[in-house]
């Protein structure tokens, strides 16, 4: 999967008048002082890689000077963060006061229809509640006009963005209206897959060991199963088969607030069961606070030898301490899902439900109960 990320995309907004915040780009190889001191005044230093809360992870550091700013850039290039080597960084104007928003554009797969996402703007917004959803037509986005008025011209100019890149989610955050009127802060687009990508996006999954160990567990299995993994940049761990689940639960954690923390394709063949524990085993190295666990209506797995292959290989929670241990939502889907969700009960925090609970549901189980947790420490 591909992403760009904001000066790409800025760069895109400023073509339909979009205001963004006067910046350059520095290189391993360039001069930073000299690059750093065209902005003389307090500015934002932001590594230039596909992740999401780059402050929590000391990756956007404000400088009062260029050479505040040049020591901050030095600092970053070099460095490798979740598996992304920072070989740029943006260095950018310091904006004025003002009400910062949430702008994203995607598409709501349960429902069938584009949505623009409308909220309160800034860092940690994945831990507050899910942003308001504003359904819009490709040919007319009459949507718009439920926003503030100084947020209009960049909401069209962003669903102008997500329908030229066909992406899967395109997002402004944060959008900050002020006396002068709205001016981009960030901005990044996810991109599918499908589609061939742009001039300037760059590789969001991070090639690593665990995909490789599971493509040779895969080719030294009978049967014919093939599978893929990669990290991201979320806190979420995925497991899942049939059904073309996969898009589905992606798109549902980033409408219910979360992200994800890796993908995961398992298909065809006998050895299913096996590999999907497997992909749980490298799951749970993630370290994830949550563990989304989902079977599709159409898998042709046996979903109770899934259930047991899911305990098996994440026994190892029972050696952690409590409040290392991630909430876990199971959403069981077949025949016999009553004794899978019977045996999933064996693993600790784990709510497991059955086919009448929709996939957006159980998502949205899962994001209560990881609430809960972050609010007093304790699972929900």
């Amino acid at each position: 999967m591909h992403a760009l990320t904001e000066e790409a995309l800025k760069a895109r907004l400023s073509t339909r008048r979009v205001r963004v915040p006067e910046h350059t780009v520095i290189g391993a190889t360039d001069d930073v002082e000299a690059l750093a001191g065209r902005l003389p005044g307090p500015t934002m230093v932001k590594a230039l890689v596909p992740l999401t809360d780059r402050a929590r992870r000391g990756l956007v550091v404000r400088a009062a000077d260029p050479g505040e700013a040049a020591t901050a850039a030095r600092a970053m290039l070099g460095s490798t963060v979740a598996g992304h080597r920072v070989d740029r960084v943006l260095v950018e104007e310091l904006a004025p006061d003002g009400t910062e928003y949430y702008l994203a554009a995607g598409f709501d797969y349960a429902h069938g229809v584009p949505v623009l996402l409308f909220g309160p703007g800034g860092s940690g917004v994945e831990g507050r509640a899910a942003p308001r959803r504003i359904p819009f037509a490709m040919a007319d986005p009459g949507g718009l006009a439920a926003l503030p008025e100084p947020l209009r011209p960049v909401a069209r100019a962003l669903v102008e963005e997500f329908l030229d890149l066909r992406a899967k989610l395109v997002e402004l955050n944060p959008v900050r209206v002020g006396p002068a009127g709205a001016i981009v802060l960030d901005a990044k687009a996810a991109l599918d897959p499908d589609v061939p990508a742009p001039a300037g996006a760059v590789e969001v999954g991070v090639p690593d060991e665990a995909d490789r160990r599971l493509r040779e567990l895969a080719r030294s299995l009978p049967g014919g199963t093939e599978v893929r993994f990669g990290r991201l940049d979320g806190t979420v761990g995925l497991i899942s088969a049939g059904g073309g689940v996969l898009a589905i639960v992606h798109d549902a954690l980033r409408r219910h607030g979360l992200r994800p923390a890796n993908f995961s394709d398992v298909s065809g063949g006998s050895a299913t069961t096996e590999l999907l524990g497997a992909v749980a085993g490298e799951v749970l190295a993630l370290r994830p606070e949550g563990i989304l666990i989902v079977t599709g209506i159409t898998s042709s797995i046996s979903v109770t030898g899934f259930a047991e292959a899911m305990v098996a290989a994440l026994a190892p929670l029972r050696d952690r301490p409590d409040d290392e241990r991630p909430v876990i939502v199971a959403r069981m889907a077949g025949p016999d899902e009553a004794d899978a969700a019977r045996i999933m009960s064996a693993l600790p925090h784990c709510v497991a439900v059955g086919r009448d609970t929709a996939v957006d549901s159980a998502v949205a189980l899962l994001a209560d109960r990881i609430v809960a947790r972050r609010g007093d420490g304790n699972p929900a």
